[in-house]
């Protein structure tokens, strides 16, 4: 079983409160194969979290009657060649509530959310290297004015 954000509704906790617009992340932003290194951009992205999380939470206001949820986001910490590394999934994995009880579901919408609901919605994820962050080209680009002033480089 995986837990749930300590503040995702979800998990009955109290919801963080952006303090800018949420960001829209959309199905058509998306570009296969091209990535981004922000040096000293995890600072950024820690700042701005609470809007990355928002879309998500309030799709979950939205689906919560089927008994699903997207998780918002989902970090995983591994060690390559001495360097740690977190993997951060924004909205890739479904929870199901089960009684008072929130259990994993998977990674593929479940047939009970109407297509329509999820038209615009984007998983995408951001790895954390030491302080820099490496993404999707598509993703830096909705989030390049959060890190001006930093360098950015391509990576493959």
């Amino acid at each position: 079983m995986l837990a749930c954000d300590e503040r995702s509704p979800v998990a009955g906790g109290e919801k963080e409160e952006p303090n800018e617009p949420p960001i829209k992340i959309t199905t058509e932003d998306t570009d296969e194969g091209c990535k981004v290194r922000v040096l000293n951009g995890a600072p950024v992205i820690r700042r701005i979290e609470v809007v990355l999380k928002e879309p998500f939470y309030h799709f979950n206001s939205l689906v919560g009657k089927y008994g699903f949820y997207i998780k918002p986001v989902h970090k995983i910490y591994k060690t390559i060649n001495g360097v740690r590394r977190v993997y951060a999934y924004y909205g890739k994995y479904w929870l199901k509530r089960k009684g008072n009880k929130v259990v994993y579901a998977g990674s593929q919408k479940p047939r009970v959310i109407p297509d329509n609901v999820m038209s615009k919605l984007q998983s995408f994820t951001i790895i954390f290297e030491e302080e820099d962050v490496i993404m999707d080209c598509w993703v830096y680009e909705k989030l390049k004015k959060y890190f001006e002033g930093l360098h950015v480089e391509k990576t493959f």
